[in-house]
């Protein structure tokens, strides 16, 4: 019975030897550089670092701030203004950005406000609206953009240094 199943083995493995193509060496180093996690890892710690690099571009994005506000004073915080009751609803919308030509901020705000004031025989209704633009600029240590865009600039050498350690380890 052993010998028989030997047999059966032998013929299935000189079966597969047969038919089993044959393989250079740089089609087989390029198939384990296609393959293998290794190589996969060091071509994607590159990828990995450009995307971060560019993740930096974010400071160069516009912001935009929303902050609404209700206040609702009784009795005994509005005393002093002769008043029962005073209510303000209202909001601001602040957008900026900098500028990393300059390393300046620009900015622009809107707000608005609508305050009511019950004063017992009477009631005051009033309404407010703000808009403002704005401008800050450095003078001494981000004059130029210089630190703004300090962080993106090294990151290029970092990425750099990962392709050519991948390379490197590739080679190993």
């Amino acid at each position: 019975m052993k010998s028989n199943y030997l047999r059966i083995m032998l013929l299935l493995i000189m079966a597969a030897a047969i038919n089993a193509e044959d393989i250079t060496l740089t089609e087989y180093i390029d198939l384990v550089k296609e393959n293998h996690p290794f190589f996969i890892r060091e071509a994607l710690s590159a990828d990995i670092e450009r995307k971060q690099a560019d993740s930096l571009l974010g400071a160069k994005d516009w912001n935009l701030q929303i902050v609404p506000n209700c206040a609702l004073l009784g009795e005994a915080s509005v005393a002093e203004y002769g008043a029962e009751r005073i209510e303000i609803l209202g909001g601001e919308v602040n957008l900026n950005r900098a500028i990393w030509t300059t390393g300046g901020r620009l900015g622009f705000n809107l707000s608005s406000e609508y305050t009511s004031a019950d004063m017992g025989i009477l009631t005051y209704e009033g309404y407010r609206q703000r808009v403002g633009l704005y401008y800050s600029q450095p003078l001494l240590k981000n004059l130029g953009g210089r630190l703004d865009r300090l962080e993106y600039e090294l990151s290029d050498y970092t990425v750099n240094f990962t392709e050519v350690r991948a390379l490197e380890n590739q080679e190993d």
